[in-house]
């Protein structure tokens, strides 16, 4: 393989998983955010009749952050991440859901 070959075969790979990941870690931040700002919304509700939609809300940002966390390559930071979301959620279900 000569130096061509192989500098187009690392700028695929960076283009490939480095680009792919870098987007998704972005995508799993903003998603973070939007569930932070979705439990300071909750902690703040006067009507608790408006809790449950910021609830289902919360969930599917839940939802989207463990899609994109399996879009990830493998690592223990990957497992690490996929506790701290599974945790996070439930301990934030266990205080809604009562």
């Amino acid at each position: 393989m000569n130096r061509a070959d192989s500098s187009a075969t690392a700028i695929t790979d960076l283009v490939e998983v480095g680009l792919n990941t870098l987007h998704a870690l972005l995508t799993i931040r903003a998603e973070i955010n939007l569930a932070a700002g979705l439990l300071n919304q909750a902690a703040i509700e006067l009507e608790t009749s408006r809790l449950p939609p910021l609830y289902e809300r919360f969930l599917g940002s839940g939802s989207q952050i463990e899609n994109l966390i399996e879009q990830l390559p493998s690592s223990d930071d990957k497992q690490v991440l996929r506790e701290s979301v599974v945790n996070i959620s439930g301990y934030v279900s266990s205080i809604l859901v009562k």
